[in-house]
């Protein structure tokens, strides 16, 4: 008797490979862990650091760098519109848009609501702009938020000073910004930047006077009047003299229902800290203001 011939069942072995596993890349990832990519790409701590500090540059004030771009930040959005549909509201709140056209600066608000939509609008998160004269005066136009634009969340807004030859006269703007920052609201922290402009008095001194009117105001405001206006925010700041920086962190309003005496307790801390700050102040650059030509 014969036997029966043996029978095997081929089986290729890229085919049964492919079979047991699917291919991965990165579109398949879960949604949660792309998310973590993506923050990892866009860096805000990063992207606002180019912007205004030179690596090469340790313990140098802070100024804008001329070679930073938003959109080069942005370049992986590029990539595929499944990129961009996926991460471009997280991009654009990770990274610091620089407006340096003073034109443009004057109608901010019509070309921010022109250029995007409204989710867009509110992704936004850290806007700096060069500002002079005409900018700063154009400030008290915006009222309660920044820009004018009611949609704006930003978690800083940077004011960078133009660097030209002429002399910046921050005391003009001062009585304008201490009343708007009262009601101001949509930015948590809001950064001025000398970016080695020329500012009479300096730059230094100007801060100090500017913190001490907003405490005037404040008091005024409380007090001195029959009706008492309690500010809708308050602000706490900082200078650094290194960087050549002055900051202002939005706080929460005071009690409204503080008497004198303990409103001047709590302000104590921050009356001595105006005191040694303008002990340490620089004297004006221009030998003219202090011998009374100017």
């Amino acid at each position: 008797m014969t036997k029966p011939a043996l029978s095997f069942e081929r089986k290729d072995s890229a085919i049964e490979l492919d079979d047991r596993f699917e291919k991965t890349s990165f579109l398949t990832l879960p949604a949660e862990i792309r998310t973590q990519i993506w923050k990892l790409v866009f860096n805000p701590e990063q992207s606002y650091q180019d912007a205004f500090s030179c690596p090469r540059c340790t313990d140098a004030p802070q100024a804008l760098q001329e070679h930073y771009w938003a959109s080069s930040y942005l370049q992986p959005l590029l990539t595929c519109r499944q990129f961009y549909q996926d991460a471009h509201l997280l991009a654009f709140s990770r990274t610091t848009f620089v407006i340096r056209n003073p034109y443009t600066v004057l109608d901010i608000a019509g070309r921010i609501n022109s250029t995007l939509r409204p989710t867009q609008i509110s992704s936004l998160r850290s806007i700096a702009i060069i500002s002079e004269a005409r900018h700063f005066r154009q400030m008290h136009h915006w009222r309660t938020h920044a820009f004018g634009i009611p949609a704006l969340n930003l978690e800083d807004m940077t004011i960078i000073l133009h660097r030209s030859s002429y002399w910046h006269y921050l005391f003009d703007f001062n009585v304008m910004m201490t009343q708007m920052l009262r009601d101001f609201n949509g930015v948590k922290k809001i950064c001025f930047i000398r970016n080695y402009a020329r500012v009479k008095p300096h730059f230094h001194t100007w801060f100090n006077r500017f913190v001490g009117a907003m405490m005037r105001l404040d008091r005024n405001e409380r007090f001195a009047k029959r009706e008492c206006r309690v500010e809708k925010t308050w602000w706490n700041w900082e200078f650094d003299g290194s960087k050549q920086t002055a900051t202002l962190i939005k706080a929460r309003a005071k009690d409204a229902e503080l008497d004198v005496e303990a409103y001047d307790q709590l302000m104590a801390p921050m009356m001595e800290w105006l005191k040694e700050s303008m002990e340490v102040e620089e004297y004006d650059p221009d030998p003219g203001s202090r011998l009374g030509v100017w």
